[in-house]
Formats: structure tokens, sequence, C-alpha cells
């Protein structure tokens, strides 16, 4: 009989030097879905500040722990009638050490977060980062986590825009510490839209042009 693979925090460890990345940096998090005027596929919008480890974390009733190769070679063996590379594949599985496996010949490869039905939603490379995505249905649901200091143009006018508390922080933030401009947010006027068209489409900024008159 098939077990479905752990559920997401079940006797898991993370890559402590992978997380520890975000100690100096702050990540935001993206949500990729229907929106828009004409609610099309493919609208982002700006959830706020959050690492892809606490995203996963908020939606673990929906992952499981596997590997990722593991339902393609369990598929593959169920099909060929396979049963004891079935139940020593479960066995590994189970204790989460597939040296006995693997000296078949056959890799599950590295650690994933599933669906139930063994789709890869994290794959390996965005596993145990503070940054990667989310692959729900690709343009149709899908959350990204990614560096501020990596947002382009349109990203940090969708924060700029936003409700959050914290899209004036943030903006501040990224000019602070990813641009050379030096800017005195007492006198700031509050455009921050404008601040980034400018910035983004100028080959020089005149921050003088966006302080308050004295």
């Amino acid at each position: 009989m098939y077990n479905y693979p752990q559920k997401v925090g079940q006797g898991l460890t993370f890559n402590n030097n992978k997380m520890t990345e975000t100690e100096n940096k702050t990540v935001v998090h993206f949500h990729i879905g229907r929106g828009g005027h004409f609610n099309n596929p493919g609208h982002r919008t700006f959830e706020g500040i959050a690492d892809l480890q606490e995203v996963i974390s908020q939606h673990s009733d929906k992952l499981f722990y596997n590997r990722e190769n593991y339902s393609s070679i369990l598929k593959d063996l169920e099909e060929r009638n396979l049963t004891n590379l079935v139940e020593l594949l479960e066995s590994c599985r189970d204790r989460d050490d597939f040296s006995d496996f693997e000296a078949k010949g056959l890799l599950v490869g590295e650690p994933v977060h599933t669906d139930c039905n063994g789709t890869v939603i994290v794959d390996a490379e965005s596993f145990d980062s503070p940054v990667g995505s989310l692959n729900w249905d690709y343009e149709y649901d899908t959350d990204v986590c990614q560096y501020l200091e990596d947002c382009d143009e349109n990203e940090l006018l969708m924060i700029a825009n936003s409700n959050s508390y914290r899209s004036e922080e943030l903006i501040q933030e990224y000019f602070d510490k990813s641009t050379d401009l030096v800017i005195d947010w007492s006198r700031f006027n509050g455009e921050y839209a404008d601040l980034i068209e400018e910035y983004f489409n100028s080959r020089s900024v005149d921050v003088e042009e966006f302080y308050n008159e004295d």
C-alpha cells in the first residue's frame, strides 16, 4: 500500500547556513495568480515580509516531505509489480535513509516538498532556502519569496502602492541599502512611486525634487 510522504515539519532539518542568510537581508513575499482588470492569470501581488520557510509553514497542511524521484520510481515499480522493491522503497522512506534502496542503482534524489499526489511544489534548490517559490499551479497560483534588494521597478511599485503598514519602511530600506542615493527621509514628500519611477527611468535623480519645502 502506498504511504503518503511525511507532512511538513515531521523530522525535518534545515541547512543553517542558508537560513542565516536572512539575518541581514529582508525577504519579501509575492503571490502570482488571477487578478487585474480582466482577472487574467499571472497577476502579481505583494503579500508582505516573509521568507520561504515561513510561507511553507503556513501551508504545512497541504505539503508533504518527499524526494525528487520518489513518486516516479514508486509508480514505475508498482506498474511492473516489483513488490519487493516497493516495500524496500517505502521502508527506506519511513526511515529517511535510502542507502539500501539506492544500492540497487535507483537514485531518489534530493529532498523536496510535494502535494498529496507527489507533484513537486517546492524543488530541491528551494527546499531549505529563505528564497524560492511554491509552484502550486504556476501562473495561476504561485508563491514567490525573494530578497528585497532583488526587486525590480514593478515589484517596488507594488510594495509602495500596497496597504502594508511597512511599505514605506521597505522602500526606504531598498534605497538606503541597494542604491547610491542619499535621501533625508525626514524631508521626503512621500511620493515613493514617483521616486521609484524616476530612479529606474532616469540617468540621474535629483533628490532635492522630492523634499518638502522648508
